[in-house]
Formats: structure tokens, sequence, C-alpha cells
């Protein structure tokens, strides 16, 4: 029977079978993060993948049947990172060198546990403010568009709705499979200010436009909500709005282990009048981490306007043809 291991950067493997043996018979021992991991999945009912040096690979979540594949696994340098896709539980292997008795290894375990309890908090405050979303998002309405939706020439509010109490629209921030996790307020004029929920999910998490799931062939992955309507409306392709530049790659990633053959364009914001250009420098970023292809708004000639995204390329075509 062969046995099962891991590839690692040069090709060699680890067989699992022999990963721990002994280890803990001497005073002194090594353990590596594939080790560790390997031990792991052997006591979790996990079928370790072969990993692939900073790619995702998709394996079955502890306890879990092997066809349920919830669970990704990212070989980095420094560590092993898997993340259970819909528990968010997450669980990280690093090479641990130490001495029973040792002092550094006293701090290794205190620095560890440290960092559990601070990502314990932070999951009991996400999942704090998801039920708050739930909340909001119930109380509020579906509206015609108005205010902030009609001075970004929107057709549709996209499944962003109206909450009276706040007097604002409310845009559901969901994981790739749905889940509603937060929600971002948008206010109209004079305000016009766009505030994330405190506490709130936001890394590889988004306002999704359309339906996402096995049928879906291609995606498109933006920053802003405005600029994915515009482009859910231009091309009628389902739309990923990440809210923020550095959220591009987290949500690139998140769709592409969930669903491992649809397409993604990554279509970035163009800050082409700032000094450090961070929409294209993201943009680049996060299409690269998925090998997908990435596009940018092109500007009328000689354009005064402060265009940057396709939703002011849009509007500002629009207005050109109604002259």
């Amino acid at each position: 029977m062969a046995r099962r291991g891991v590839t690692l950067s040069r090709g060699s493997r680890v067989p699992a079978q022999d990963a721990f043996q002994n280890r803990y018979s001497h005073d002194n021992f090594t353990t590596t993060k594939h080790d560790r991991f390997i031990q792991w999945a052997d006591d979790n009912g996990v079928v370790a993948p072969v990993l692939i040096p900073y790619e995702w690979v998709r394996t079955n979540a502890p306890q879990k049947s092997y066809k349920n594949k919830s669970l990704g696994v990212l070989l980095k340098d420094n560590c092993i990172l898997a993340k259970d896709f819909t528990s968010d539980a997450l669980y990280l292997f690093q090479d641990q060198h130490q001495t029973l008795g040792n002092a550094k290894s006293a701090d290794r375990s205190k620095l560890a546990a440290k960092q559990f309890a601070e990502q314990a908090k932070r999951i009991r405050r996400e999942k704090a403010t998801a039920a708050s979303a739930e909340t909001i998002f119930t109380e509020s309405v579906n509206r015609a568009p108005f205010g902030y939706m009609l001075d970004k020439g929107l057709k549709s509010t996209h499944g962003i709705r109206w909450h009276e109490g706040l007097d604002c629209w409310i845009a559901p921030i969901t994981d790739v499979h749905g889940k509603l996790w937060s929600y971002q307020r948008i206010y109209n004029r004079p305000s016009g200010k766009k505030l994330f929920a405190k506490g709130g999910r936001i890394s590889g998490c988004m306002f999704l436009i359309g339906k996402l799931d096995e049928s879906t062939r291609l995606i498109l992955v933006c920053e802003g909500g405005a600029t994915g309507a515009s482009l859910a409306e231009e091309t009628n392709h389902v739309t990923a709005c990440a809210l923020n530049a550095g959220n591009l790659q987290p949500v690139c990633e998140a769709i592409k282990v969930a669903y491992p053959d649809i397409e993604i364009i990554v279509c970035g914001d163009d800050d082409r009048r700032a000094e450090v250009n961070t929409g294209r420098q993201k943009a680049i970023a996060a299409a690269s981490s998925v090998n997908s292809k990435v596009a940018f708004p092109t500007f009328c000639e000689g354009c005064s306007r402060q265009c940057s995204d396709f939703n002011d390329v849009i509007q500002c075509n629009s207005r050109e043809k109604s002259r």
C-alpha cells in the first residue's frame, strides 16, 4: 500500500507513518511543520493532500467525509496554514526545535497560547457582529434606487437594502458560500460616508452580485460596491466586490479555493493621480495570486475628471452619449 505524504519544495516526500516515530523518546527533538500537520491530520480523520507551495489545496475538514472538501491547506515557507471554510477555524503548523525544559520552548508555548486566545476573541467578536448583521439586514427593506444609487448611475440596488431607522443603505457582506458576516452602511449626500460594522469579518468576504455556485464559469472581482454594480449591469457577469483594495487578494483566493475551475477577472481601480497607485498594485497582486486576468478602466484622452474606476468611466461615457 502506498504511503501517504506531502510534497516538499524539492519534490521529496515525508511518509505519514514515519513522521512521528519515536520522536518523543528523547529529551531533545525536532518536529517540522509537515510532521505536525500530518500527525494532526491522522488524529482528526483528515486526508493529508499533496501540498504545493503557495497554492491552496482542498481536502476534507476534521471528522468529515472526503467529499466534504471544505478544508483549504496552504504551504508557506515558514508554516502550513489550514482553514475550514465552513466553520472558519484556523490551524497553524510551524517548525518546532525544542529541548524539554528549555526556557525558549516555554516562551514559544506562551506566545502560541496568546495567539490562539487572540484568535478565539476575534472569532467571538466576528460571530457577534454576524448575528447583529442578520438583525439589521432583516429590518432593512428593498427600495427603488435613490440618493447614492442614482448618484452612481445605477439602475438597481443589486441586493443592497434601505434601513429606515439608520437612514442609510445596508450592503450585505458574505463569505464565498453566502453566509452573512457583516455589512456596510452607505449614506446618501451630504454625508456620503461608507462605514463597516465594528468587529465584522472583512478579509475574504465580499458583497456579491449574482449567484455564485458550481455552474458559475466566470466572475469579476473589483473593489467598490458601485463599481461592481456598474460592471454587473454592463456585462451581466457575477461580480464580487471586495470593498477595499487590500481585500482583493483574499477574496480571489477564497473564490478559487471554493471553485477551482472558475475563471476570475480582477477589475482593478487605477489611482493614476495618487502618489502611490494602490488600486493598480493590489489588483495585479490579486490576479497573480490566482493566476487570473486583470483589467483596468480606459480613460478618455485628455480627461480632466477624477475618474479612477469602472463606475467613473461608465458614468463619464454615459454623460458623453447624452450630449
